[in-house]
């Protein structure tokens, strides 16, 4: 499977209308918040819905580091897992009808797995990655810039 980058750069610009969010590596993402506050809380929202377009275009974005000046925006683990069900289900050409007959479930039930709005638990997606021909793999990684301890 491809690697679909989970985590990406983005500029503010301030405008009369609030705050201009710029996503240089998947510009279909870029949107405008009345507050950079709002911006950096929905951003994984727009990334993930430009991101799933992407992947049905089958043309995931390259992304670069950030340069000076840039945030990062990461997506979420739990939309993360979605989001790579979804690319290794259309890599593999698994629609949902033949999905739900694997996993015994109704139609429905699983067209909510692909809904990026609907929260899905972790087990259900890995449930359906299992059935698509892969699984969930976690890591934990030390975050970039220092230690957390609490003095």
């Amino acid at each position: 499977m491809n690697q679909i980058p989970l985590i990406y750069r983005y500029r503010i610009e301030r405008r009369p209308d609030g705050y201009r969010f710029r996503f240089p590596d998947l510009k279909e993402a870029d949107f405008t918040a009345e507050t950079a506050e709002d911006g950096v809380r929905n951003a994984p929202d727009h990334l993930a819905r430009a991101l799933v377009a992407r992947i049905h275009e089958k043309n995931p974005p390259a992304t670069e580091r950030a340069h000076k000046g840039e945030g990062i925006a990461q997506i979420p683990p739990s939309l993360a897992a979605k989001i790579l069900f979804i690319a290794r289900s259309e890599e593999v050409g698994m629609y949902p009808a033949e999905l739900a007959r694997r996993l015994s479930m109704k139609p429905q039930e699983v067209h909510r797995i692909y809904r990026l709005e609907h929260a899905t638990k972790i087990d259900t997606i890995n449930m359906a990655l299992n059935a698509v021909g892969s699984r969930i793999a976690l890591s934990v990684e030390p975050l970039e810039g220092g230690s957390s301890k609490m003095s």
